[in-house]
């Protein structure tokens, strides 16, 4: 079964970049936002979920297109599917007999491109 892609722009050009993520006081999140940041972390820490995260990315996609992305069967993506949902990464709704997921905030495909870009 072939790897799942993960599209991630080349960081030598710079209008490929996400904008500048705002600066915030890192040091002054609370507890609870250190808790909601961890189970973001948690949830992107799986390449499946990540793949299908990066591919929601530009836009709303139905299980089907999700699967043949992945190139997974229905149910291995149904089970990541359900991983994204439980941490509230994904947000679907119903249309018909198919169901069409989307990212929970936009905010992450910057998450995932800044990721993409760190080397280690």
């Amino acid at each position: 079964m072939p790897e799942p892609t993960i599209a991630i722009p080349d960081p030598a050009d710079d209008s490929a970049m996400p904008p500048p993520v705002p600066d915030i006081e890192i040091a002054a999140l609370g507890p609870a936002e250190i808790r909601s940041a961890a189970e973001v972390f948690k949830g992107l820490g799986h390449d499946g979920r990540l793949a299908a995260l990066a591919f929601l990315a530009d836009g709303e996609k139905s299980v089907g297109d999700i699967c043949d992305h992945l190139h997974l069967n229905q149910p291995a993506t149904s089970q990541i599917l359900a991983a994204l949902r439980a941490s509230r990464l994904v947000a679907f709704r119903r249309e018909g007999k198919n169901v069409l997921y989307q990212l929970a905030a936009p905010e992450l495909a910057d998450l995932i491109r800044i990721a993409g870009r760190l080397k280690f």
